[in-house]
Formats: C-alpha cells, structure tokens, sequence
C-alpha cells in the first residue's frame, strides 16, 4: 500500500501546495470576518474580555477572503528557508497583498483561520498551484467530536483496516483539484 501511494505521489508534479481551504465563509463572514474586534489585553497588564466595535467593514473587493485548517504543505522556493520564505513573502511580500491582508484581518476574530489561506489563494505566483487537501489521513469517532484523531505511522495497521473495509466511511484522503477561479 504504501508502495502504491508512493508510486502515485511521483508523478505529481512538486510545484503543488496542499492547503484545506474555502471562499465559502457561510457564518464565518457574518460572525468573525466582518465584526471589527477590539482585544484590550494586548494594551493592558491583566486579560479582558474581547468587545466588538458598532461598525462593520464592507467586504473586500481587493482580494477574496478564503478559510480552512491551520494544517498545510506549502512548496518553498529554492534556496529559502522556511523562516526565511515567511519573513520574505508573509511579511514584506513581493507586492501589497500581504500587508494588505494584515490591515484588513489584524481586527478579525481567529484571523490564523485565513490569513495564509487567502494570501496563498489569492498571490499570482501560487494560486494556480493550490490543492485542496491537507493530505491528512483521519479517522472520526463513532460519536463525532469537534476535531477527528489524526492518523501517524503508529496507527499504519488501522490505516490498512479501514482502507479494506470501507474506504469511503471512515478515512478522509481526498485530492481535489481546484478548477475555479479566484
């Protein structure tokens, strides 16, 4: 099996980023992107809780905002670091998206929930580039949680198991190619 997977992985091409993410924000827009939120624990001594500002942002029309899971794999360019890609690229950026997404999230509530979503999705140099997938390998309990268990090396023979049973009822590993435009 894991020959097999090994054997399809190496005709895909290594230019791929493979990063969980929507532009359908759903309740997410409404509850956490659009409400400006004021965190004064930042600028006092003790924790506080956060408040929301009376007025709300008009959405974006500069860059579309996506979402997904923290998790990624992201292809570095050659000779950087990956420090060095974060500091280059997330930070001083080649052109004014990530400064520009940092004006519009750093008042956001879980703002890490899209922050390199919708930088990665929407640059010109990896957009074309993305996956949808985190290729993570996991398995939701019978009575669902809010996070499934994800699967390592130690779990290979419940890997095998599940993949023999029922591939389609336990185990998540999707690729779906991301055809739509930004």
């Amino acid at each position: 099996m894991i020959t097999y997977l090994s054997h399809e992985f190496s005709s895909v091409s290594r230019d791929l980023n493979f990063i969980d993410h929507t532009s359908d924000l759903g309740w997410k827009e409404s509850q956490r992107s659009l409400p400006i939120v004021v965190d004064p624990g930042i600028f006092l001594a003790r924790r506080s809780q956060i408040f929301h500002a009376t007025n709300k942002p008009p959405t974006p029309d500069a860059f579309k905002v996506f979402t997904g899971k923290f998790f990624l794999l992201l292809r570095v360019p050659h000779g950087l670091s990956l420090a060095d890609f974060s500091s280059e690229f997330c930070i001083l950026g080649w052109n004014n998206l990530p400064q520009t997404l940092l004006m519009y999230l750093k008042n956001v509530m879980l703002s890490e929930e899209g922050y390199v979503q919708s930088l990665i999705c929407n640059a010109p140099e990896y957009k074309n580039t993305t996956v949808n997938s985190d290729l993570r390998c996991v398995v939701w309990d019978n009575r669902p949680k809010m996070e499934p268990h994800s699967l390592n090396v130690s779990d290979y023979d419940q890997m095998v198991e599940l993949l023999l049973q029922d591939s389609s009822r336990g185990m998540i590993l999707y690729l779906t190619w991301l055809k739509s435009p930004f």
